[in-house]
């Protein structure tokens, strides 16, 4: 069975707008009796059991009681009562306060009475709100939709209207959402109803789950043609993932070639549609601006004529860069693509440290912190988590497995941020990065060594390299199953063998790279803001020159479109 936590994002990643790929990574998925385990772990720790009407409740205290509290200081008083039994009942009059006296019993934490702090305490932590780690409520999400999905839905409403920016209860919503309609066609029902809602969030969720259970899909047609664009790309999408491309054909006179014309939908109706030369004729009959829109796609390096590219080749680099801001704090992502140009795709408000391209989305690494994030390329972030340890960096494995390197572990997490220790070193690791072809992780240590790990952590090599007493230093692996190390006390970067042999140097400083196809060197120096392409020899091919210091760089290809043979 496949794990609603690892699938209720690629739901979402169908739903991102897109510049550049149009690939969907295949996500390594958690097994669904393990979530299930570790959700049970989490509402036992909160001392929880599985009964509906214990999840219930759990869920509601997120929400102020109708009538507020205005005994609440004499409840705070009788907190410390001798009476054990009257403290427990206070406990229970005060937890139907929910989320709205929160920050009076913030202030009570700090009573003289050590009986009163503790409970408050308590009281805190049982309304998720002291460390802002919803864990338990989003497990409690996904065990009632598993258990009573139609019992839970009002909640589940009621929680995405008002915990919209709840990102852990954000996701689990959306799994309760699937859940609920494949388990229970009144909840199909109800979602078909929510496609015609006022709340914007609501009905996209609606679309999201009706998508992915493959239900109800007559009730996206209609959306086709909603005034909000961003609906229409819903339900197109959702269509699409269900195979259902015909109904697609006749909305495809409505795509153009504006600022805007490589949106997602239309990026995938005509990488799907032209797969076949019939679905192409209709396209050209169909959509009038057909030739204009072939053009622009073709000075992109995109090529959707069946004649002119019969290997099905179509392919576009797209080059990303991860800027800083240091007036403001901050930075931004950047996408640089073939003809020089580049664009901002958005801001962060801490510096980005590590910058990954992962099929529509991008793993986001904030500098000088745990942060974790995944964006689309709106900059929306659709997940973001903390990890234990400050990180170096981040890669994407095998399969679309994300890898964190740690200074002093080597971790693994899904696109939920659940995390699975691999192996770990005393604060010893400099640098980690994927390699070789199936994108195996190795990292360099401070004493250099070059150290490889399979898809599940465990050690499979070391390597010393000629590098002695390193503080610092950048690395990537090459498709080619090479390895480029920039000290950074040295103004060059070197490439070198499985063996640990140097192969090839350039002078050139650089603390993000990249191996182009074309065996040229990409580097980013965050000294000079630039990047720029070099030769073998280390001369400078061409550059991009960005108002800000650039902290990491990263890569991606379109897709091969699988073609059929050209029409004679």
């Amino acid at each position: 069975m496949k794990s609603s936590c690892s699938l209720s994002f690629f739901v979402r990643l169908l739903a991102l707008p897109v510049f550049f790929s149009l690939t969907l990574v295949a996500i390594a998925e958690w097994p669904l009796n393990e979530i299930r385990y570790r959700d049970a772990e989490v509402l036992k720790a909160a001392g929880l059991d599985n009964r509906v009407e214990s999840l219930l409740t759990r869920l509601e205290g997120y929400f102020p009681a109708k009538a507020p509290l205005a005994n609440f200081d004499e409840l705070i008083r009788k907190l410390g009562d001798e009476d054990f039994s009257k403290r427990e009942k206070v406990m229970g009059e005060l937890l139907q306060g929910g989320a709205g006296i929160v920050s009076r019993l913030q202030q009570a934490e700090k009573n003289r009475d050590p009986e009163i702090a503790a409970r408050v305490k308590i009281l805190l932590e049982k309304l998720d709100t002291r460390s802002g780690n919803s864990s338990t409520s989003a497990a409690a999400l996904r065990a009632l939709g598993e258990l009573a999905p139609l019992r839970g839905l009002e909640i589940a409403k009621r929680l995405l209207k008002e915990k919209e920016d709840n990102l852990v209860l954000r996701d689990a919503l959306l799994d309760f959402f699937i859940k609920a309609v494949k388990a229970d066609p009144g909840c199909r029902d109800e979602f078909v109803k929510h496609l015609a809602s006022s709340d914007r969030r609501l009905r996209v969720f609606a679309i999201q789950a009706l998508g992915f259970s493959g239900e109800k899909l007559e009730a996206l047609l209609p959306l086709l043609n909603d005034p909000d664009k961003g609906i229409r790309n819903h339900a197109g999408l959702s269509l699409l993932q269900n195979g259902k491309k015909e109904a697609l054909l006749p909305i495809i006179r409505n795509l153009g070639v504006g600022p805007r014309q490589q949106s997602f939908l239309m990026a995938n109706l005509l990488a799907g549609l032209t797969e076949s030369a019939e679905a192409k004729k209709h396209l050209a009959a169909e959509n009038p601006n057909w030739n204009a829109i072939q053009q622009a796609l073709e000075t992109k390096g995109i090529n959707l004529d069946l004649g002119k590219n019969p290997q099905g080749k179509c392919l576009l680099t797209v080059h990303l860069a991860a800027v800083a801001n240091l007036s403001s704090g901050g930075g931004a992502i950047h996408s640089i693509l073939p003809d020089g140009t580049h664009q901002k795709l958005f801001d962060v408000q801490i510096l980005p440290l590590a910058v990954d391209a992962v099929g529509h989305s991008l793993v986001v690494v904030q500098e000088s912190s745990r942060v974790v994030q995944v964006r689309n390329l709106l900059g929306e972030i659709l997940s973001s988590h903390d990890e234990k340890s400050i990180l170096v960096g981040t890669r994407v494995g095998h399969q679309g497995r994300r890898f964190f390197f740690f200074r002093t572990a080597l971790s693994s997490a899904d696109f939920n941020g659940e995390n699975a220790l691999v192996t770990g070193g005393p604060n010893n690791f400099l640098a980690g990065g994927t390699l070789w072809k199936n994108k195996e992780p190795v990292m360099v240590t401070r004493d250099g060594k070059l150290e490889t790990f399979d898809q599940k952590g465990n050690k499979q090599g070391s390597i010393q390299l000629p590098l002695k007493n390193a503080t610092t230093l950048y690395l990537e692996g090459t498709a080619e199953g090479r390895l480029l190390i920039a000290p950074l006390s040295g103004n060059k970067v070197e490439e070198y063998d499985a063996k640990g042999q140097l192969t090839r140097s350039w002078p050139v400083q650089a603390n993000t790279m990249l191996l182009l196809p074309n065996g040229n060197l990409l580097a980013g120096s965050r000294l000079k803001n630039l990047l720029a392409e070099y030769d073998s020899q280390g001369r400078e091919i061409r550059n991009w020159k960005l108002d800000a210091r650039i902290y990491k760089t990263c890569s991606q290809e379109l897709r091969h479109l699988p073609r059929e043979p050209a029409a004679p």
